[in-house]
């Protein structure tokens, strides 16, 4: 028993090797990572104004539904209230996902290194409060929308319920999905502060 407590306090009274940072790997992967996130917004930007341009238009004419028929207007509003969505999440996607410039990781490596966690944090926090915030705002127009459709063919409810399902589980995986992107990016920068 002796023996064993000398192995164990010889092991813990070993000095552990220092750890080294390959700072070229994570220039690369910053590298990555800010390609990712002006594709992400660059995309994020032509879906909102191509999909805002035809529910506007949809919107103002009245497409698919006879100008009599009350639900017509319901369905019109929330084509609106969509329209509205969109320019709120891009008001919000253009203030919290800016891409700040990184320090040149040449002149200070670790002001490089903590830069880049902070954005990495920064990512994450914007991405665990997305919900309320990215698809939240669609909701009250979905609705709408839906109940127009009930209104103006109440014949077809099996479709319409239909309809309600599948958005619910949108809704629930677009959620799913941005919160395993918000671990990632919490796992990567705590990766990257234990390394430094």
């Amino acid at each position: 028993m002796k023996d064993q407590y000398d192995l164990k306090e010889l092991w813990d009274q070993q000095a552990l090797p220092p750890l080294t940072v390959d700072l070229s790997e994570i220039e690369k992967s910053a590298s990555q990572f800010y390609r990712n996130l002006r594709y992400r917004n660059l995309s994020e930007l032509a879906v909102g104004i191509l999909t805002a341009c035809v529910l506007s238009y949809q919107a103002v004419t009245g497409q698919h539904f006879a100008l009599d028929v009350p639900s017509h207007w319901i369905s019109r509003v929330g084509r609106g209230t969509l329209v509205l969505a969109i320019v709120f999440v891009g008001y919000r996607w253009w203030r919290d996902f800016r891409i700040r410039k990184l320090p040149d990781p040449m002149q200070d490596g670790a002001l490089y290194i903590k830069a880049y966690c902070s954005q990495l944090s920064h990512q994450a926090r914007v991405y665990r409060d997305m919900p309320s915030w990215y698809l939240a705002p669609f909701i009250p127009g979905f609705v709408l929308i839906l109940l127009g459709r009930a209104l103006l063919l109440p014949e077809q409810w099996p479709l319409l319920l239909g309809s309600v399902v599948v958005c619910i589980m949108l809704f629930v995986v677009a959620g799913l999905l941005i919160r395993r992107t918000a671990r990632r990016f919490e796992m990567r920068a705590q990766q990257l502060g234990s390394d430094e």
